[in-house]
């Protein structure tokens, strides 16, 4: 009889041990659409014979463990291929958003302004006195400022819109730590009473940690309790057991109120990570924010000073007409001291806009046909005034402008690369943690066999029972 009973019990054990892998299988395939689920495997073990008179026995079957297909390697290899993607995308996304402001294919152009106000200019050199030639140049002087107030307001727009998805990156950082810091509560406290890993909720954690190297670059480690620690920026520690840092914006008095980001770490410290932030969306973001349009803005505004200086230097040597015959040291356009407002504050002087007599044309008082001071005007236009000497007006423009294609033909380059070796090492990840519809249904056949085997012992020996019960 006890041998009976051993032989029910090595049946049972191999019905549910099979049982349990048909469960695993059908996880995998219930799962095979899942973003970050990694393939599990159900791995049995042979108990430990017994000794019975003399003979060692086997006592069955048992599952060891479920695990899950993970590479630790290219898990790192894959974080880092993101916080690249994720920089290199964004990059590109908010040069390609500058491109408009400065695209020469715009009917009203900075350079197509400049060109059309020395135009103007060169009008009235051949009639002085001409009212309507004296209007088209102030009209256009009053076009040009525009245009220098526009190329400002869109690049600050601009940077205003950076700022706020800068914002946005932060609060989703936010709650992808707080996630992952309650997901190490959880697998530790699924660990502790079982040897097994709770793989499912690992899955979850790696796919919060690839999307948080999206944002911005990280280091980080699991211990053996599957608590995982992450470190950011400037060696901020943003996650700690079931603690999560906290991150916020904030607007700074030395950069005309852009965003800060201040991390408050796990032990309640604050922290300015803004300056050590590489890689990811928010990397991108301030590349392109503190570098490219900073230096946009100063050289819009670099090139409306020295025009508006300049310009005004010639005019304030001449002369107007008529009413205005014998007034000299009028400004043309007004006269911005800060060079950090030029462009946003470009605008005519208000004693040309009363009276078009006040345009000094004439070299010497009360000579109306006089055309030496627009000559003088003109001649600026070919004047290196510029990168020391080395430039003119629209030479600096022209450079100004080059450079910044430079950086998103180079921005555009940089995404295809990044973008074909985000490819490669997906491929690879899929390729170990991937699930293959055909191998899980053959390997539902294998458990569907051998739960079939282990069934029919089970009812073998309740035949034999059957037969000792029935027996006279």
């Amino acid at each position: 009889m006890t041998s009976i009973f051993h032989t029910l019990n090595l049946g049972t054990q191999a019905l549910f041990a099979n049982r349990q892998g048909l469960d695993t299988a059908a996880h995998n395939i219930a799962n095979a659409q899942t973003e970050g689920y990694s393939r599990q495997t159900a791995h049995l073990g042979q108990r430990a014979p017994t000794g019975f008179q003399g003979v060692f026995m086997g006592n069955g079957v048992y599952t060891q463990d479920i695990s899950r297909s993970h590479d630790r390697f290219i898990e790192k290899q894959l974080n880092q291929s993101n916080a690249s993607l994720g920089a290199s995308t964004t990059r590109d996304e908010a040069l390609r958003s500058l491109e408009g402001i400065y695209s020469p294919d715009q009917s009203a152009s900075l350079y197509d302004e400049m060109s059309n106000f020395f135009s103007s200019l060169h009008a009235l050199s051949n009639s002085p006195e001409d009212l309507p030639s004296r209007v088209a140049v102030i009209e256009q002087g009053k076009t040009l400022s525009s245009t220098f107030r526009r190329v400002d307001e869109n690049l600050r727009s601009t940077r205003s819109m950076i700022d706020e998805n800068i914002d946005s990156s932060v609060h989703e950082v936010n709650s992808l730590l707080d996630r992952i810091a309650s997901l190490n509560g959880k697998i530790k406290g699924m660990e502790f009473a079982d040897e097994s890993q709770a793989n499912d909720l690992r899955d979850q954690q790696d796919r919060m940690l690839r999307q948080v190297s999206e944002v911005f670059h990280v280091s980080y480690y699991s211990d053996a309790s599957g608590m995982m620690t992450i470190r950011g920026p400037n060696e901020t520690l943003l996650v700690e057991g079931s603690r999560a840092a906290s991150m916020h914006v904030q607007r700074s008095a030395l950069t005309e109120g852009a965003y800060q980001i201040i991390a408050t770490d796990s032990g309640g410290s604050a922290h300015d990570i803004t300056d050590s932030i590489h890689g990811g969306k928010i990397g991108g973001y301030l590349e392109v924010r503190d570098q490219v349009i900073t230096g946009l803005i100063q050289d819009n505004n670099q090139l409306a000073k020295t025009l508006t200086d300049r310009f005004n230097e010639v005019h304030r040597s001449g002369y107007g007409i008529n009413n205005m015959g014998a007034q000299t040291g009028l400004n043309f356009f007004k006269s911005v001291d800060d060079v950090d407002f030029s462009a946003r504050n470009m605008d005519l002087d208000d004693a040309i806009i009363a009276s078009t007599d006040a345009l000094s044309t004439a070299s010497s008082p009360l000579a109306s046909g006089d055309n030496v001071n627009i000559t003088r005007m003109l001649g600026i236009q070919k004047e290196k005034l510029l990168n020391e000497g080395k430039s003119t007006l629209d030479g600096f423009y022209t450079n100004t402008v080059g450079a910044l294609g430079t950086q998103i033909v180079k921005a555009g380059h940089l995404l295809e690369s990044d973008q074909v070796i985000h490819s490669d090492v997906m491929a690879r990840k899929e390729s170990i943690t991937g699930v293959s519809l055909d191998e899980e249904a053959t390997n539902m056949m294998r458990w569907q066999t051998s739960f079939t085997a282990a069934s029919k012992v089970i009812k073998t020996v309740d035949e034999m029972l059957d037969t000792i019960l029935h027996l006279k």
